[in-house]
This record gives C-alpha cells, sequence and structure tokens, in this order.
C-alpha cells in the first residue's frame, strides 16, 4: 500500500490522518479478476445456449455440429448486402450460380449448410479443425458469378434474369443455348423443367406479337 498524510485544523491543533491508497498492483489483480468473472459467466452462458439449440436442432432433425452452425451464421451476418440482379443482352456467355436447399435427410446426416449467397458472390465454408484437435474454425471461399440465385429465389426469378431477355433476339433468328451444370442431386431437373415451362410459354406469347399472324410454326428438337 501507499501511505499518504492528510492535513486537518480543529481548535488550533493540526491533526494528520494517514490516508491509505490502493497500489496499482490490487488494481490489476482486482480488474483480473473481474475479468476472470465475466469469462467464465460468458462460457457458462454460451454453454447454456449451445445446450437448447442442440436440443431444438434434434427436435427439428438437424444433427450437424452446433459450433460450425453458429460460426457459419456469424459469417452470415457480416456479409454485404446482396446486389439486384443484372440482366446481359450483350454478352456471348453467362455464368449464373443457384443454391438448393439442403435436404432433410442430410441434415439427419450430421450435414450443415455451409453455402451462403450474396449476389453475384458465393461463399463457401470449409468446416476444420486445427492441428490440436479441438479449435474448430472456417476456410472460407468467395466466388463470384454474373449472377447467383438462393434458395429463397424462385426459378421464374432466374428465368427473368438469364433466358428471357433473349427471346427477342432467338425469335429473329438468333442462336441462345442453356444449360445445367453440376452434381447428382445438384437440382438441374428441378430448376430446367420450370425454365422451360417459362420459355416455351413466352415463345408462343412473343411470336405471336412480333410476326402478328394468326398461326405461327415453331421446330422443337430434343437430345
Amino acid at each position: 500500500m501507499n501511505e499518504e498524510f492528510s492535513q486537518k485544523e480543529y481548535k488550533g491543533i493540526i491533526y494528520y490522518n494517514k490516508v491509505i491508497k490502493k497500489s496499482n498492483v490490487v488494481d490489476k489483480i482486482e480488474q483480473m479478476n473481474k475479468k476472470r468473472e465475466n469469462r467464465r459467466k460468458k462460457m457458462e452462458e454460451n454453454k447454456k445456449n449451445k445446450a437448447e439449440k442442440e436440443f431444438m436442432n434434434e427436435a427439428k432433425g438437424k444433427m450437424g455440429d452446433i459450433d460450425f452452425e453458429n460460426m457459419i451464421e456469424q459469417y452470415r451476418q457480416k456479409l454485404p448486402d446482396a446486389l439486384k440482379h443484372r440482366i446481359f443482352e450483350t454478352l456471348k456467355l453467362v455464368v449464373c450460380v443457384r443454391k438448393r436447399p439442403i435436404f432433410n435427410k442430410e441434415l439427419a446426416n450430421e450435414e450443415i449448410d455451409c453455402v451462403s449467397v450474396s449476389n453475384p458472390k458465393i461463399f463457401v465454408h470449409d468446416c476444420k479443425v486445427r492441428v490440436d484437435g479441438i479449435t474448430k474454425y472456417l476456410d472460407n471461399h468467395e466466388f463470384q458469378f454474373d449472377n447467383s440465385f438462393s434458395q429463397g429465389e424462385t426459378s421464374k426469378e432466374l428465368y427473368q434474369h438469364s433466358i428471357q431477355p433473349l427471346l427477342p433476339m432467338l425469335l429473329n433468328k438468333g442462336v441462345v443455348t442453356c444449360f445445367a451444370y453440376g452434381q447428382t442431386g445438384s437440382g438441374k431437373t428441378f430448376t430446367m423443367k420450370e425454365v422451360e415451362s417459362y420459355a416455351i410459354s413466352d415463345i408462343f406469347q412473343q411470336s405471336k406479337k412480333m410476326y402478328n399472324k394468326k398461326t405461327n410454326e415453331i421446330l422443337c428438337k430434343f437430345f
């Protein structure tokens, strides 16, 4: 402790009171104890929240790692706002990516949703564990395309920003090619069926307006 003296005068007599101040070392020890207590409380709170979320996930059939799930969710909260989808009428090649929702059977198989979308970018979160065998972390990979669509966006929205703007060129003897690329189960057939349906309907409607005829001949080939 550091000692100082304060001076007081009472009826002509001067008194000296000893003033005791805590040293910096004591202050630092108290601060360390306070921080340690706050960390302990935070760890207990996180542990409780984790247990509650695991219980809720199990009820929904989601069996994936809760720590990685929380890390991905925190990463998504920091993503920039998605940009509006662009329409490309002059580019010779346009690449669009659509994310499909994760299946229930995948959730039950302890898989997690590790892909995020913020147009025009796709983020893939690789869940890893450091060499200590304990510490978990994300290895995030960023990819940019002409347009990217989340699992919440419809096939019609994808069609409106990809195939539909090219139909006038197609009906003026142009050539338009659309193909879907991806692994088995990635949703190619689901997307293409709906895109084809919208395209066929618009082709007949636009051709009738463009040529101003009651009947038009349209030739289709399937491979």
